[in-house]
């Protein structure tokens, strides 16, 4: 095999490597902003030491959000 020939095949591995990998980080991403928006609430939420309804809705679907998201 040439080098020129061996330089493309590893040029077009990593090129897709690298897509499917930047997809899987954009989703590894979006699930820790989720994650970390879930504990400021409930955070928020466990220090007045009174937890309101609406606080336990927003709570129920920021968790919602985050187990439904594909990652």
């Amino acid at each position: 095999m040439e080098i020129a020939s061996f330089v493309v095949l590893v040029t077009s591995i990593l090129s897709v490597a690298s897509a499917f990998l930047g997809v899987k980080y954009r989703h590894l991403v979006n699930k820790a902003k989720l994650f970390s928006k879930l504990l400021g609430e409930l955070i928020v939420a466990i220090e007045d030491d009174n937890l309101s309804e609406n606080e336990v809705q927003q709570l129920i679907m920021t968790a919602k959000e985050l187990m439904e998201s594909n990652g």
